[in-house]
């Protein structure tokens, strides 16, 4: 299926739009209020978020002709890597396009070229420290690692030589603020909590002159609560100036799941995601498909938990390497 994500003020025609550029095959999954356009907050006005996939008979007759044994087994080998059923039509009819006959006969000319389209289709990104300090508010789901990745966070820049400092937003979860303490003290990074705009202003303000990074980690929120993500966005609109914010989710969540909550935290407009947990799959095809589908680009690839490392800045070389039968000819 192909998944996709469009926004705009009026419904329906928003939905004309959808089926003008997607085809009569859509299926809607999810559609909620947002509020579109503005600058800094000013002149946004209340539109609607929709989310859905084209129906698969749309690429059946894309497939219907001869497929050479090569992409056939290309074709199991992205399966096994638990690539979407999109990403491999597309990379399989993109190969018959562009590929003479007898060059689809050599496996090793087929793995090559299929490593340039993943590799192109992974997107990383470069921050920007626009403000001394500069803040990184690590938002997402549950369960998915976001307090290690930002102690792992603060101590990259800790080892460059920054100034840090974690604000934690979690006062909900059962043990949170002894965690990310216990995560920083080792590394003497000081660690405060703050339940509001107001609070979030004040440490922003105390530690103006103090820090050259500020991490912060915010309560994991359900993707499918609206209002419990707005919240979030609220909170660290008390940061006064511009936030990065980076979306954690976990390799281990299937690629249909990683779409929707890619599509859902898309309302606090964050700007790249981290993947963690990486060291526990061996079939990173759900993460490239969800990414090169929702056009997200990657900022950082987390491993494991050790604090003191295990966290790399994305390169599409290196995500290959988290795919099984893909290893350079």
């Amino acid at each position: 299926m192909e998944y996709f994500e469009e926004s705009g003020l009026d419904y329906d025609t928003l939905i004309e739009g959808i089926r003008q550029k997607y085809g009569q095959h859509i299926h809607i999954m999810n559609r909620k209020k947002v509020m579109l356009g503005g600058i800094l907050g000013f002149g946004r006005r209340e539109g609607w978020c929709v989310t859905g996939y084209v129906s698969d008979s749309v690429f059946q007759s894309k497939v219907s002709e001869p497929v050479p044994e090569s992409l056939k087994k290309l074709q199991a080998l992205l399966e096994k890597n638990d690539f979407s059923q999109s990403y491999i039509q597309r990379v399989v009819s993109e190969l018959k396009k562009s590929s003479h006959e007898e060059s689809l006969k050599s496996w090793g000319y087929v793995i090559k070229q299929t490593r340039d389209i993943i590799c192109g289709d992974i997107a990383t990104y470069q921050g920007r420290n626009i403000f001394i300090p500069s803040i990184t508010a690590v938002i997402g789901p549950s369960g998915v690692g976001k307090t290690t990745v930002v102690a792992k966070l603060a101590a990259s820049h800790l080892k460059a030589g920054k100034r840090v400092g974690i604000i934690s937003t979690d006062k909900y979860k059962i043990g949170a603020e002894a965690q990310i303490t216990a995560l920083a003290s080792g590394m003497n990074i000081p660690v405060v909590t703050v339940g509001n705009p107001a609070g979030m202003r004040q440490q922003i303000e105390l530690w103006s002159s103090k820090a050259d990074r500020i991490i912060v980690d915010t309560v994991g929120r359900n993707p499918k609560d609206s209002k419990a993500l707005i919240s979030v966005g609220e909170i660290l609109g008390g940061c006064g100036r511009e936030v990065e914010k980076l979306l954690a989710v976990s390799a281990t969540t299937k690629a249909s799941d990683l779409f929707e909550i890619i599509g859902q935290f898309n309302i606090l407009n964050f700007n790249a995601v981290i993947c963690t947990k990486m060291d526990e799959t061996y079939h990173a095809g759900n993460v490239i498909s969800a990414l090169q589908q929702t056009g997200k680009s990657l900022a950082y690839i987390a491993m494991g938990q050790k604090i003191t490392s295990g966290i790399e800045g994305a390169r599409s070389e290196r995500v290959l390497e988290f795919l099984e039968g893909f290893d350079a000819v």
